[in-house]
């Protein structure tokens, strides 16, 4: 259900630690009748993420995840759940991450990429990687 002028609120950047837990703060009072529910925007703000292909041998797939770094470079923990990724303004895909505190940097995996096949080929002996060498690398 939108939401009214009257019914609009803002946020508190502000969180409270409480050992491994903690608390957000809103600034207004969020006012529901019975049997209704809103989506609340806690936290908004931007933090630093690296995009990267993701993948282990021992998966068993060819296929690398998309994946990507993400700092929290906010003052505020990011409480555990889902999260949508957005490529171009368009669902690139979702993941679940657990509590990440500020300062924490994560690896997040959020799709398998299509556009890479990996193929592993094993020497008869361990070998050290010299050299890498991509085909049609995006």
């Amino acid at each position: 259900m939108p939401l009214t002028k009257h019914e609009k609120w803002k946020t508190r950047r502000r969180a409270a630690r409480l050992g491994d837990l903690f608390e957000y703060k809103l600034k207004d009072r969020v006012t529901l009748k019975k049997n209704q529910s809103a989506l609340v925007p806690i936290v908004q703000t931007d933090v630093e993420a690296e995009k990267v292909s993701l993948w282990s041998g021992t998966s068993g797939s060819g296929r690398p995840l998309r994946a990507i770094w993400m700092k929290n470079t906010s003052a505020l923990t990011l409480d555990g759940g889902s999260f949508n990724v957005l490529e171009s303004e368009v669902f690139a895909g979702e993941g679940l991450t657990d509590p990440i505190k500020p300062g924490e940097k994560r690896l997040l995996s959020y799709a398998t990429d299509l556009g890479l096949l990996v193929e592993a080929k094993q020497a008869a002996s361990p070998q050290h990687v010299t050299k890498v060498k991509m085909h049609k690398a995006r």
